[in-house]
This record gives structure tokens, sequence and C-alpha cells, in this order.
């Protein structure tokens, strides 16, 4: 999906009510161990090779500055 195009933001933002109730339904998924405040549980999150080595290029760019 573009969201840009030339430089034009073409991208339509979906209703407030919408973007809530998707992101209520995204968390209930979670397991209530990693929601809890008192020593909730680590949810790891990897990364693919294709982002590991974009997010290596722009840190090795950002640091040569």
């Amino acid at each position: 999906m573009k969201i840009f195009d030339k430089g034009n933001c073409i991208y339509e933002s979906p209703e407030l009510n919408y973007i809530r109730s998707y992101c209520k339904e995204q968390i209930d998924k979670l397991w209530d161990e990693v929601k809890r405040f008192e020593n909730p549980h680590k949810y790891y999150v990897d990364l693919s090779l294709p982002l590991w080595e974009m997010k290596e290029r722009l840190l090795h760019g950002y640091a040569a500055k």
C-alpha cells in the first residue's frame, strides 16, 4: 500500500474509532502475563534479516556523521 507518491501523502487515515478498536483487539491477543504491571513476562520480538540489515545500515550511516 502506498502512503506517499511523489512527495504527496495519498494515504487516508482510518477513523479514530476503527483505530481504537483495532488496537484493543491486538492488545487483547497478548497474554495476561505480558500485560501485568508487576513482574511482567518479557515479550521478545525478533527482526527479520532484511529489517535487521536496514537497522544496521541506518545506525552505521548515522554514526559516520
